[in-house]
């Protein structure tokens, strides 16, 4: 009988701890939802923020006399930089690869993108004027996985930003 009573006893005593232990698990929930809630509300008057970039997309032929001599002022006007014009770019996030945006330029090489804030590196793209006289080869598409260099995106852009692609036919677009 003794026993009896002391396992009646412990199954309450069991019963009364999970129970309570239940209650304060309860509270402790409830004061995190109404400290997370309670942190940054959003109204519906509140707007988000984006981060739209400008700017120019250039690009810049690099002469290439395979042995045969060219006077300097048409060297000089080979390698001036020119707007790559109604052309579309890739932009790709150094840290993170799957965050990418293609930026299509005017008649002027100008641009307006919205883009978050990092450091994105620059690839052609199918989709470019070929009338601009860019000298590069497209034929084997080895140009289309190459990056050209970086640009950083900053979290207030006020500068625009200029992007100059480096084409070397004879060392596949290499910077001089």
């Amino acid at each position: 009988m003794v026993k009896k009573i002391l396992l009646f006893i412990s199954i309450i005593f069991i019963l009364f701890s999970c129970t309570n232990q239940q209650k304060q698990t309860e509270k402790q929930i409830q004061t995190v939802k109404k400290e997370s809630l309670a942190v940054n509300p959003l109204k519906e008057t509140d707007t988000i923020k984006v981060n739209t970039i400008s700017g120019k997309v250039m690009f810049k032929n690099k002469y290439c006399d395979g042995g045969a001599w060219a006077p300097p002022e048409v060297i000089t006007s080979y390698e001036q930089e020119t707007p790559l014009s109604n052309s579309t770019i890739l932009l790709k996030n150094t840290v993170s690869g799957n965050k990418s945006i293609k930026i299509t330029t005017d008649k002027k090489g100008n641009f307006s993108a919205q883009i978050d804030p990092g450091t994105y590196n620059y690839f052609m793209t199918k989709s470019f004027d070929q009338t601009i006289g860019a000298d590069f080869d497209v034929s084997d598409g080895l140009i289309y996985n190459k990056s050209f260099g970086k640009i950083k995106v900053t979290e207030d852009p006020k500068t625009p930003i200029k992007i100059i692609f480096h084409f070397n036919r004879c060392g596949f677009g290499q910077r001089p």
